[in-house]
């Protein structure tokens, strides 16, 4: 799609629009409500539900507006008499052989076919024939799947291979008996749960919010991922003070990640009413003792009395787990409060990066249209995945070279890399050194455990990049190497496109620590400083809080951290 605008009139009015985009998308965004069940904005085009037909001026016949891209001065008219005959038949059609359980399905209520039908008000059943009755069984404990209510749009199938990379849902067989399912018997995927976000019925379900309520009887809340890096948006559906869905926040509010979740955002939710789950302040009144339910008034009695003798001398230390919002509170505990030091836990995850930069930041957009992608170190399938997908669309929709850099075959690997470097453990270093600092081919490669030819072929795609080129470093490269990659990144630009920086921290909010905290010290130095502590959340190494006058641990839940700890707070 191209940034040059043109116009084309939809039902008589003239509408603004850019070169090639989607002709449905172009209708919807101008109030035209067309109906589809296989298309999918973020997907590819299979334009076989025949929902979506529109005419199209100077075309003979109707045309499925999912597969046409608008060119200048076309003419549509999306509502006649002929269209709605062709829907109204199609959607006979699929109800002829679809179960009346609305009222104990779980899609109830936000099903696209019971949308669709109910808008027309009445719909013609001339045809009865036997059902196809499957029983519905649990591919996973996350996903449940009732085959009896399956359209057969495939946005399942396509999901899984083209925004996770997976293929674990096909479909079998041809004609009216084809099923969608997986080979044997269980779901083997990362169990992202985007096959129950995109389909338009009761087929594929929330197997952990299955039977348990109705969608219009939930409290939808906007809240962003608490597990990845990436900044993902989503709804938390509760009821009566209990979560029982997350969903992605497109369904309600457009978000950056659209209707993109992972395992963990998704079914992540079930800590929240977990029985383990620390509901009320627990204080060890002795060293060594047993920590023991005590009031809020108790817990703040004795933290206020033991921070006052301890005055001078009391640090924070934060996680990088922790929003921002709660990283500002405890800054100015730290600064108006304490009058101590602040900290970090590992605070080398991507901080030396972040003061080094000299390149601008991409987003997840320019990455899912560069043409060359380097990625050193890291597992973004793992810690950052909607970064992984946005990798893998540039791959299939922009033709984008990738190379990984790592020393374990990551799953990237397979499903996206043009290129794998497969380098010694722990030599990053010698590769961040070939491309900025000078040296040679032979002795990076004698480093690395790599053919020369491999740095080579780098050099050759790297220096014919026709585009945008972005660099992705991970965290667990040292600090230097995180700022020699952020501060020389730079020098690979070229005539035919940007170079664009992308940092993989290991935890969750660690670009918000470095923004909201920016001289934060050491989890080591500021217990070094201080007598008393008040940590938030779980540090890397506990037995630094050994040996302290008094230290208060805000968590979850009891862990090695609050081992530690004279007086444990709910988180």
């Amino acid at each position: 799609m191209s940034n040059e605008l043109i116009k084309v009139k939809i039902n008589g009015e003239e509408y603004e629009t850019e070169k090639g985009a989607v002709l449905i998308d172009v209708c919807r965004d101008n109030g035209f409500n067309i109906p589809s069940f296989c298309y999918y904005k973020d997907l590819e085009v299979q334009a076989s539900c025949r929902m979506c037909l529109v005419h199209i001026e100077k075309m003979p016949k109707l045309q499925p507006s999912c597969a046409i891209k608008c060119t200048d001065g076309m003419v549509v008219t999306t509502e006649s008499t002929e269209i709605e005959k062709i829907q109204r038949a199609m959607g006979e059609f699929l109800l002829a052989n679809h179960p009346l359980d609305c009222p104990v399905c779980d899609r109830g209520g936000e099903c696209e076919l019971q949308e669709v039908t109910f808008d027309w008000g009445d719909l013609e059943e001339r045809f009865t024939e036997k059902k196809n009755v499957r029983p519905d069984k649990y591919w996973s404990p996350m996903i449940a799947n009732d085959p009896q209510r399956c359209i057969l749009c495939k946005r399942c199938t396509r999901v899984c291979s083209e925004w996770m990379g997976e293929d674990a849902i096909e479909a079998g067989n041809r004609g009216v008996v084809t099923v969608i399912g997986m080979y044997g018997g269980w779901l083997d995927c990362s169990q992202c749960g985007n096959c129950v976000e995109v389909c338009p019925t009761g087929t594929i379900l929330d197997a952990v919010y299955r039977h348990e309520t109705r969608p219009w009887e939930l409290d939808q809340i906007i809240s962003t991922d608490t597990y990845s890096s990436d900044g993902m948006q989503l709804s938390i559906g509760s009821r009566g003070g209990r979560v029982h869905r997350i969903v992605a926040r497109d369904r309600y509010v457009n978000g950056l990640n659209g209707e993109f979740l992972d395992v963990k955002a998704r079914f992540g939710h079930e800590f929240i009413n977990h029985a383990d789950r620390i509901k009320t302040p627990l204080i060890r009144y002795a060293k060594g003792g047993k920590l023991i339910p005590a009031t809020w008034d108790q817990a703040f009695e004795l933290i206020a009395e033991k921070f006052e003798a301890s005055a001078g001398s009391v640090g924070v230390i934060a996680s990088p787990r922790l929003t921002n919002e709660s990283l500002f509170a405890l800054r100015r505990f730290a600064e108006d409060a304490a009058k101590g030091p602040i900290g970090v836990d590992d605070r080398a995850d991507m901080s030396a990066f972040f003061a080094n930069l000299s390149a601008p930041l991409a987003t997840h957009r320019d990455i899912r249209f560069a043409k060359t992608i380097i990625l050193i170190g890291g597992e973004p399938e793992e810690e950052q995945t909607f970064t992984a997908k946005q990798i893998r669309k540039a791959v299939s929709n922009n033709a984008a070279k990738v190379i990984v850099v790592n020393d374990t075959p990551i799953n990237l690997v397979r499903q996206a890399a043009t290129q794998f470097i497969h380098i010694a453990p722990n030599s990053y270093d010698a590769f961040v050194q070939f491309i900025f600092g000078g040296l040679d081919e032979n002795s990076a490669a004698a480093k690395l455990g790599i053919d020369a030819s491999e740095l080579a072929a780098f050099r050759k795609t790297v220096e014919g990049t026709d585009g945008d080129l972005v660099v992705m470093a991970a965290n667990h490269l040292s600090p230097a190497a995180q700022a020699v990659i952020a501060g020389s990144a730079g020098s690979l630009a070229s005539d035919a496109g940007r170079v664009l920086l992308h940092p993989l921290p290991l935890y969750n909010n660690s670009v918000g620590a470095i923004d909201i905290l920016p001289n934060a010290g050491t989890t080591s130095d500021v217990a070094a400083r201080s007598k008393a502590l008040l940590v938030a959340g779980s540090l890397q190494e506990p037995a630094l809080l050994a040996n302290k006058d008094f230290v208060v641990v805000q968590e979850l839940f009891e862990t090695e951290t609050t081992e530690f700890a004279d007086v444990v707070l709910p988180a």
